[in-house]
């Protein structure tokens, strides 16, 4: 099986993540989300107010967030810089912490006359935020202006995560193709045994490796608005992977995202047998028809 340090790899970010503190900036940080929405919907922004549904344990689920997000958003006001962040506990300091060690592209935001501290007054592992280049929201400067300078650098940071992620496939699929003599003899020799029945069981890596390559393409059309090449794709992918569920919910949004329909009806058809997780069905809503959501509301596992 595919490890999880590369699934980690395989995974393909889509979001921004903004982290304000709420006694400091929030009203900043509500306006910003708002014209972000605006460009990127309101699925490809994480920001904790309008995202974490009730009863959601906050801590576990803005470190699953951040895993999900190619860029972190840090707002800063007069009041960032409290006591509070210099705390182990701090939620702030550790939604920063996780950015820097996924090596998502972290970008300071300035309200309010607020500047990037210091790198010796931060806590140590904060130290690399007075090194970046942060934008200064003054009050005597347009909003909607530099919001559009920054929208440039979302797509920027969109555009090398999609590349990173790609990168790291190809990488892993090259590796996972090694040429024989580059093995031992006793990994040969226990290949040899295992090798039947490792293809029957439809455990070859490097053909999961290509079907996840497939996938990701799919996902990324989709995500491109090109429906006709989205659909193609996730086709492509259940002739290999019949089972796959994302490959299915992918499908059946791209098809919902057709209009048609036989399209609709199709992709009815593909997730009526299915058990959805609240995941799954909140994906399933971006394209799904209105009248047909509440045919799915309250099934979900």
């Amino acid at each position: 099986m595919v490890s999880r340090s590369e699934r980690t790899s395989f995974y393909n970010p889509k979001k921004v993540f903004i982290s304000y503190r709420r006694n400091d900036a929030s009203g900043y940080a509500g306006r910003l989300y708002d014209h972000l929405v605006e460009h990127l919907g309101d699925t490809g922004v994480f920001y904790d107010v309008n995202t974490i549904p009730p009863g959601e344990n906050f801590e576990t689920y803005i470190e699953e967030a951040l895993a999900d997000c190619f860029m972190c958003i840090v707002v800063i006001g007069r009041q960032w810089d409290s006591e509070r962040l210099h705390s182990e506990h701090d939620f702030v300091r550790r939604e920063i912490i996780a950015a820097f060690s996924r090596e998502i592209r972290v970008v300071p935001m300035l309200f309010d006359g607020a500047k990037v501290p210091e790198a010796a007054t931060l806590p140590s592992e904060l130290a690399g935020l007075a090194q970046l280049q942060a934008y200064d929201f003054g009050s005597g400067r347009d909003f909607k202006q530099l919001v559009t300078q920054l929208i440039k650098v979302v797509e920027l940071a969109k555009k090398e995560a999609r590349q990173r992620h790609l990168t790291q496939l190809n990488k892993a699929m090259r590796d996972r193709a090694l040429p024989p003599h580059h093995y031992p003899i006793w990994v040969l020799f226990l290949c040899g045994i295992m090798a039947l029945s490792v293809v029957a069981s439809g455990l070859w890596v490097p053909r999961q490796l290509e079907s996840v390559k497939s996938l990701w393409v799919a996902e990324d059309a989709l995500l491109q608005g090109q429906i006709s090449k989205a659909i193609n794709a996730f086709l492509n992918v259940l002739e290999k992977e019949p089972n796959s569920r994302q490959a299915k919910i992918g499908f059946a949004m791209a098809l919902f995202q057709e209009g048609s329909t036989e399209s609709t009806v199709r992709a009815i058809n593909i997730i009526g047998n299915m058990t959805l997780s609240r995941q799954e069905l909140e994906r399933l809503n971006k394209t799904m028809p209105e009248k047909y959501q509440r045919l799915f509301s309250g099934r979900e596992r």
